[in-house]
C-alpha cells in the first residue's frame, strides 16, 4: 500500500511539474553572495534552475552589505538565458566575504565571458553581413547598427550614406555581396560630399 500511495505522488508531481513548466524557458541562476534575496516580477527565487515564460521580466537583488541590483531579462530569444548576479560590495564586512571568495567571482566572470562569446556566434549566424561591413568608399558607405525594436538585440538596420545618384551603387554592392537589400531594414543617411561641394 505504502509503495502505491507513493507511485502515485510520483506520478502526481511529474504531472505538476510538466503542467508548471508548460510553454516556460529554463534559467539557470546564480547568485553572489549566495544569500541575497533575489526576486522576478516579484517573486522570489533561489540559485539552481527557475523557469520563465517568454517576455521581458523584472529582476531585483539584495544583500545586506552589498549594493542593491535591479535589471531585465529577455526570455523566448534564440539564445539561453541565464540570472547571474554578483552584488558588488560596499560594506566592509561585505567586502571581506567577496576578498574570501574573490573565485566566485571570477567564475562567474567566466560565465560571462563564455556567454557573450556565445550571443556573438548567434548574433554572426543571423547576420552574416555584419562580417563584411563596414564598407566605406568615394561613392558611399554601408555600416550597421542594432535594430532597438528587436530585445533579442539579434536584428540589424543597415546605414548607409549615398548621393541620391549612387544608391543603386550602394544596392548593387549589397547584391554583390550575396544578399538581397530588400531582407534588410535600411536607413539613408544625409549625405555629405567627401568634396564639400553638395
Amino acid at each position: 500500500m505504502i509503495l502505491g500511495i507513493g507511485f502515485l505522488a510520483l506520478i502526481a508531481y511529474s504531472i505538476y511539474t510538466v503542467v508548471s513548466r508548460n510553454g516556460k524557458e529554463p534559467v539557470q541562476v546564480y547568485i553572489l553572495p549566495s544569500d541575497a534575496i533575489v526576486t522576478v516580477d516579484g517573486k522570489k527565487i533561489s540559485t539552481g534552475v527557475e523557469y520563465l515564460s517568454a517576455g521581458t521580466h523584472e529582476i531585483q537583488a539584495k544583500s545586506e552589505g552589498f549594493s542593491d541590483f535591479k535589471g531585465t531579462i529577455t526570455i523566448g530569444k534564440t539564445d539561453k538565458e541565464a540570472i547571474d548576479i554578483g552584488l558588488n560590495p560596499i560594506s566592509d564586512n561585505a567586502k571581506e566575504w567577496a576578498k574570501k571568495n574573490q573565485k566566485l567571482y571570477l567564475d562567474r566572470e567566466g560565465r560571462s565571458g563564455e556567454r557573450s562569446r556565445e550571443k556573438g556566434k548567434e548574433f554572426n549566424r543571423l547576420n552574416p553581413i555584419t562580417k563584411q561591413l563596414p564598407i566605406t568608399n568615394v561613392l558611399y558607405s554601408i555600416g550597421y547598427t542594432i535594430d532597438p525594436s528587436d530585445p533579442s538585440n539579434n536584428s540589424i538596420i543597415l546605414q548607409v550614406q549615398a548621393a541620391q545618384g549612387y544608391r543603386e551603387a550602394m544596392l548593387a554592392k549589397i547584391r554583390e555581396l550575396g544578399y538581397d537589400p530588400t531582407n534588410f531594414k535600411i536607413n539613408f543617411k544625409v549625405y555629405e560630399s567627401p568634396f564639400g561641394n553638395e
